[in-house]
């Protein structure tokens, strides 16, 4: 074949058609010689090899165009003097990722249509997704398990959980044999076999759409057609995307544009260390677009120019593991829990997850002391040492009553405190109906049942997907759960009470001592007229993670107003969270049982 070369103007990085001719782009740094080979994609041994003169270079920068061969039935590498490389901008890679691909791809027809949901952070609840793990094992999708057709096909039961937003784990492709880190080989079992990569992380090609998570062979078109579908019904798609040290600032931006133009994404979940959040959030394409990180100066930040919409997500994992000690009832984190139970900033929102997809499920967080990660193949040394966790007596699964009791009502404690807690609360899919890894905490390889989210479809997980379905209709009917901007502490409205205020046995007197283990929230619900127009319920969290009864006192008691009890996880009350099913209190003081949170209302 003879490829002509001719001129073009830069339109990016890449390699894509434009109607009978290929456009090429790339930084091929050289002394002698660039440019790109072809190799037909039946025999990867046959190609062709195209020098690209340096007058169709700008700088570094090939930008050309290629005519002569039928190109979508290639395959391509970049070439500089005598290395060869994958193109890093490629939109389509061979299955192991060794050679880039040139296609048409047809764009999902009703993707212009698209329109973006537009949730602010205080409005949202997020749900962390594994596109395969969560759909590969589930009993009510026949065909197409594990794929974005797949994830369609849950997006009732994700709206009808009351989730506002999806973060979808990597969807791109990734390749680990030039990344120490990230190739992990069962030296003993499997000999220089590299392991399934379940999780999608590793070095990155932010521009393909992983095809093994598409069922239709058109990965471009699937992904837009999930995300419509998604937008469609009012749920936000949230991508998570990890970048090595070496990636710099040029191609993280190109990526992030690349899958918010071409993907409509509503967010971003960035993992690395080397992710540029500062320059991300200076990109006005940005500017209404969440940035989530744990990478972050978050206490210095103030954006640059208009501010109009808050698009910074802080994800401390101080929060989870400050979580996980309280819950099982460790001592001196009191102080800690009753500022985080009340932060945020004008300038950033801030997530609040107790469970992520690296560490225990919530189920085994409270059923196992310790890792048991050897079916990794790695003598279970790999994952985290500090769970914060607490086995209830006996290590894993059990029959014993009073185990699984336990388990639950600590259960039910952590998901109260992760999602009545201000900021953005972040789930862990499958938490919400008990999925258990049985004891692996990084089953990055465990692509099976191990790794795959399992609805166990029994009572216990039945009735605690129904109870977290009303804990998150509940926070979403009472504006002060979910304020958006910064709690004062005082009465800045002329209230007769502050916004947000702590208790203990006395009123606005709280044991930060570090032998507490427990404290109490008041947020004042007339605070809620500047957000509704109209004046709430107040809304008085008692948290008694002790092991012993404690009492505490019912605050602002007033003739025209009265306590009433509408959940607390000791099984006095049922788990409908409906204000109007609220029991009445009398008396000044209220007994929480050991090891419980209780949820009471100030009404008139």
């Amino acid at each position: 074949m003879q490829i002509l070369i001719s001129a073009a103007d830069f339109k990016g990085y890449g390699v894509f058609l434009e109607k009978n001719r290929l456009y090429v782009s790339g930084a091929l740094s050289h002394l002698k010689e660039a440019g790109i080979i072809f190799y037909h994609k039946s025999n990867p041994a046959s190609f062709k090899r195209v020098v690209i003169p340096d007058e169709f270079f700008i700088g570094d920068v090939m930008c050309a165009y290629l005519t002569g061969a039928e190109f979508s039935e290639l395959a391509y590498l970049f070439f500089t003097d005598e290395k060869t490389f994958t193109d890093p901008y490629a939109r389509e890679l061979t299955a192991d990722c060794k050679y880039c691909l040139i296609g048409r791809f047809t764009p999902y027809g009703g993707f212009k249509d698209d329109k973006a949901p537009h949730i602010t952070y205080d409005n949202s609840v997020f749900y962390t997704v594994n596109v395969r793990g969560y759909t590969m094992a589930d009993r009510h999708i026949k065909v197409c398990n594990g794929t974005f057709k797949a994830m369609e096909k849950k997006a009732d039961y994700i709206k009808k959980l009351g989730v506002t937003g999806v973060v979808f784990m990597p969807c791109y492709e990734v390749i680990y044999t030039d990344s120490p880190e990230s190739l992990k080989i069962d030296y003993k079992k499997r000999p220089g076999e590299v392991k399934p990569n379940l999780w999608g992380f590793g070095r990155g090609y932010h521009f393909a759409v992983k095809k093994s998570l598409c069922a239709t062979g058109n990965p471009t078109a699937e992904l837009q057609s999930m995300v419509k579908t998604f937008h469609d019904k009012g749920l936000e798609c949230i991508f998570m995307m990890q970048y090595l040290e070496d990636a710099s600032e040029d191609y993280i931006l190109e990526s992030l544009k690349y899958w918010l133009l071409n993907f409509h994404a509503d967010g971003f979940r960035l993992v690395g260390p080397n992710v540029h959040t500062d320059r991300i959030l200076g990109n006005p394409l940005f500017s209404s677009t969440k940035i989530i990180t744990d990478n972050f100066m978050f206490d210095d930040y103030k954006p640059s120019s208009v501010f109009k919409y808050k698009n910074l997500g802080a994800l401390s994992h101080s929060f989870a593991a400050g979580a996980r000690r309280f819950v099982k009832g460790d001592e001196d984190q009191v102080s800690y829990m009753s500022f985080a139970v009340r932060e945020n900033s004008k300038y950033y929102a801030p997530i609040r997850n107790i469970t992520d997809f690296a560490g225990f499920t919530l189920w085994d967080m409270f059923s196992y002391n310790v890792k048991h990660n050897e079916a990794n193949g790695e003598d279970n040394t790999d994952g985290t040492d500090y769970n914060h966790s607490w086995n209830c007596g006996f290590e894993g699964e059990t029959g014993k009553r009073n185990i699984k009791k336990l388990r639950l009502k600590l259960a039910r404690n952590a998901m109260i405190l992760c999602l009545l807690s201000q900021g953005t609360p972040m789930l862990l899919a499958g938490d919400e109906f008990l999925n258990t890894q049985n004891g692996n905490n990084n089953p990055y390889c465990q692509d099976n049942e191990t790794g795959w989210v399992i609805d166990r479809n029994d009572k216990a997980s039945r009735d605690f997907n129904k109870f977290v379905t009303a804990l998150i209709a509940f926070r979403k009917r009472h504006s002060v759960l979910h304020q958006p901007k910064e709690l004062m502490l005082f009465d800045y409205m002329s209230c007769k009470a502050p916004d947000v205020s702590f208790h203990g046995r006395e009123a606005f007197k709280i044991d930060q001592s570090p032998v507490s283990r427990e404290f109490a929230v008041l947020y004042f619900g007339d605070y809620s007229k500047q957000y509704t127009g109209i004046k709430e319920e107040s809304v008085y969290i008692i948290y008694n993670m002790h092991w012993e009864k404690k009492e505490f006192v019912l605050p602002l008691k007033e003739k025209t107003k009265k306590w009433r009890l509408l959940y607390s996880t000791d099984g006095s009350t049922d788990e409908s969270f409906d204000e109007s099913r609220a029991i009445d209190l009398t008396g000044d003081t209220y007994i929480a049982e050991p090891r419980t949170v209780s949820v009471l209302l100030l009404t008139s």
